[in-house]
């Protein structure tokens, strides 16, 4: 059989077993999700041949590389074989063709496609690799999607509801489910251990794709953050401007269904996720709480809960341009779905009206997105004075950020400051050296520095230096390409 490659498009739209052969680490820190991780090379292995090709040359490098992979040789052929011939049981047909991957489509899994061929297969190398994928990940969250909210404070089922809407056909976005967290201090608890960001960003892109003709993307409203998942900013933008159903239920209903999911984990696991707020509960609920576990007594626990978290969510709530609320009372999901009919606000068909999947919205695709922000999911609107100073030889530096009376320092804010968090399209960029000074005893003003240590780290501060200074009207100083104030 013969090696083909082919660009992502065709790549997306097969139908066959997809083998990643990056290293463990590579695979486990984001992949093609379905893909079944077959490396040639340990993450050990992997860095001991860079080393070599660095020191020695690309000769040397490859036939140590060829050393490594010839005992392996009969495992994974064995393990492509078990592999397909589960997906063609599974799709009661044959299949001869078989998906790869590696970085950047080069020797890894033009390798990879070479041991196929000599097996009968026909090897699909995408284009470009991983690094490909990437690229086409965050292009799907500045595309215009057909999006539109659930809320509702905590207890209310929103992600039953939610659920039930798939099982009547509509299309949703599970944010919650893909990164394995309710989405609360509590919202760990009993669930498996959560993907990185980035492989949360994959699973999303997929989600949307699969999407793509959806007239309405049902998903429930969040904050940026959802245990250690971060939703992509051009996504959660969208949301902001999104329409919002708010689900409105009795206090007993709600208190039913925190106990049905939480009641069952050990007084330990309670503990530990109350003591995570204890600082925003204050010393007088959280002793309540603490209490309340210790006896037994879940309903007096949930009851100190809720009151936190109904003025979280009403404060949130605010921010909500365009609502509709509706009271299900004491209502099943499946219930709930009916009465939603009744109301106009679930349509029979969700297929083949949304037509601007493929253009990117003016709001987030033409211009460039940035944001720095001291609280996961708000945006400091004060803008800094930046200053860059580099090495001599320009791989290692640092920029400094200082903000005058920042909001992240109003006297209404009750959230500690743990970090300055520089936001784009490409991710998240993350100091934790922050400090205020202080004017008559009252803090006035923020200064945070980021430092580099390589030449790559540096162009990748650039990229968001630059697309900060775009989305924010900010100009350069040719002394030291540090974006500053146009005032």
């Amino acid at each position: 059989m013969l090696m083909k490659r082919c660009q992502i498009e065709e790549f997306l739209n097969m139908n066959t077993v997809i083998i990643d052969v990056r290293t463990p680490s590579e695979y486990n820190q984001g992949h093609w999700p379905g893909a079944l991780n077959l490396p040639i090379f340990t993450d050990k292995e992997r860095v001991e041949i860079g080393t070599i090709y660095k020191k020695q040359g690309s000769d040397t490098a490859i036939q140590l590389g060829l050393k490594i992979v010839e005992p392996k040789l009969d495992s994974i052929v064995k393990q492509i074989e078990i592999w397909n011939g589960r997906r063609c049981n599974y799709l009661l047909s044959g299949n001869q063709t078989i998906r790869i991957y590696c970085w950047r489509g080069g020797m890894r899994s033009s390798s990879m496609a070479w041991l196929v061929g000599i097996l009968g297969y026909t090897g699909i190398v995408l284009q470009g690799g991983y690094k490909t994928f990437r690229y086409w990940v965050l292009s799907q969250f500045r595309l215009s999607w057909p999006l539109h909210l659930i809320g509702g404070r905590t207890g209310t089922g929103k992600t039953d509801l939610l659920l039930a809407f798939e099982s009547h056909g509509k299309y949703i976005l599970d944010l919650e489910g893909l990164a394995q967290h309710r989405g609360s201090s509590f919202g760990n608890i009993g669930l498996p251990a959560q993907p990185s960001t980035e492989h949360y960003e994959n699973l999303l892109s997929m989600h949307l794709y699969d999407a793509s003709i959806a007239r309405t993307i049902w998903l429930e409203g969040e904050s940026t953050q959802i245990g250690t998942c971060r939703i992509p900013i051009a996504l959660w933008k969208q949301m902001q401007k999104a329409n919002l159903l708010e689900i409105q239920r009795p206090v007993n209903y709600r208190i039913r269904q925190l106990m049905m999911t939480y009641g069952p984990f050990t007084r330990s696991k309670l503990k530990e996720a109350t003591s995570r707020i204890s600082r925003r509960l204050g010393p007088k609920r959280t002793q309540l709480a603490f209490e309340a576990i210790n006896e037994g007594c879940l309903i007096d626990t949930c009851l100190q809960i809720l009151d936190y978290y109904d003025h979280c969510y009403d404060f949130e709530l605010k921010r909500s341009p365009q609502r509709q609320s509706l009271d299900l009372g004491q209502q099943t999901a499946k219930q709930a779905v009916q009465e939603l009919i009744k109301h106009g606000v679930l349509t029979s068909n969700d297929r083949g009206r949304h037509l601007c999947v493929g253009t990117l919205r003016s709001d987030f695709g033409s211009e460039p997105m940035a944001a720095i922000q001291f609280f996961r999911g708000v945006d400091e609107t004060v803008l800094p004075d930046i200053r860059v100073t580099r090495s001599r030889d320009g791989r290692t530096g640092q920029a400094t950020f200082r903000f005058e009376k920042p909001v992240a320092l109003a006297p209404e804010t009750l959230v500690d400051i743990t970090g300055m968090f520089m936001i784009d399209e490409e991710g998240e960029l993350v100091t934790r050296e922050v400090k205020a000074s202080f004017v008559n005893g009252k803090p006035s003003a923020l200064e945070a520095t980021y430092t580099w240590k390589s030449e790559s780290d540096f162009e990748r501060f650039m990229r968001f230096a630059q697309r900060y200074a775009d989305s924010n009207g900010l100009g350069y100083s040719g002394k030291n390409d540090s974006p500053s104030s146009n005032d």
